[in-house]
């Protein structure tokens, strides 16, 4: 996360053709804004969030645990 103009969400390229990641990113994504969003006494919205990497193991992984991921990256 950084600084911006307005909220953005940008993916590396590998991302962008990982098809299969793309839900868990959003969920991750909400998590992450759950907690920008009522952490302050204004919401946060002028920041950048970039995705670079993303690992999911077909067993363990799923959208609910990604959104709780989401939301312990606040602070990072």
């Amino acid at each position: 996360m950084e600084p911006a103009t307005s909220l953005e969400v940008r993916l590396s390229p590998e991302l962008e053709r990982a098809n299969n990641v793309q839900a868990f990113l959003q969920a991750a994504l909400f998590g992450l804004l759950d907690v920008l969003l009522v952490t302050e006494n204004y919401p946060l919205r002028n920041v950048r969030i970039t995705f670079s990497h993303c690992e999911v193991d077909p067993v363990s992984s799923s959208q609910i645990a990604f959104r709780y991921a989401g939301e312990m990256l606040e602070g990072r």
